[in-house]
């Protein structure tokens, strides 16, 4: 047994040797990779004309996201890598995965285009700022990408099933930016917090149902 335990051993030390990545493979990690993977998913339908099996995917994603953070801290597994993956992460499922959604299902009007691009960039800006804070906040600066990508992608849905004007994208897209780059403080699983998942568990049923 104890032959076998340290052969075991050998063969993990050569993979870390030859992937030193590894080292980083913890359970909040693996959550934030299975957020991605969903949001990867996500593009799929978006190319598929799937708008509710798009946003099903990013709330799973978005689920995902939550659940890392909430590990990382319980598991007393919070670093820097996992802080930069979940931030890279929530890059692409919160900014880029919402921009490409209103390119194929509003348009690509001028309006829209410039309103995108002023959203992506306060979004970058916004996780560049949270990436350079302290390890452990106990407060949100600004609204955080996910709460911005839901504003989004509920403008996105009432404009495509009601006939609301796409103008009121503009609108959503600019504010959602201004508030991300805000010094509103939002405590973390606070009430803000609370309110936006309760959006979006009101909001997933009546996607599901129409």
């Amino acid at each position: 047994m104890k032959g076998k335990k340290i052969k075991s051993e050998t063969r993990g030390k050569f993979f870390l040797r030859l992937f030193p990545v590894l080292k980083y493979v913890n359970i909040p990690n693996l959550i934030t990779t299975l957020g991605l993977a969903f949001g990867v998913s996500a593009i799929y339908f978006v190319f598929a004309q799937n708008l509710k099996l798009v946003i099903t995917c990013l709330f799973i994603a978005s689920f995902m996201d939550l659940l890392d953070g909430f590990f990382a801290g319980k598991l007393n597994k919070q670093t820097y890598f996992g802080k930069n993956a979940d931030m890279l992460s929530d890059f692409f499922i919160c900014c880029v995965i919402p921009a490409l959604m209103s390119l194929f299902f509003l348009g690509n009007g001028i309006h829209i285009i410039i309103s995108l691009g002023f959203y992506i960039v306060c979004g970058l800006w916004r996780l560049a700022n949270f990436g350079i804070s302290s390890e452990k906040q106990l407060f949100f600066i600004g609204l955080p990408v996910p709460g911005a990508m839901l504003l989004v992608i509920l403008s996105i849905w009432a404009i495509t099933q009601y006939g609301i004007p796409d103008w009121i994208s503009t609108f959503v897209f600019i504010l959602t930016g201004l508030f991300m780059l805000s010094s509103i403080k939002m405590k973390k699983y606070g009430i803000c917090q609370k309110t936006l998942w309760a959006l979006w568990l009101i909001f997933l049923p009546v996607l599901i149902l129409l």
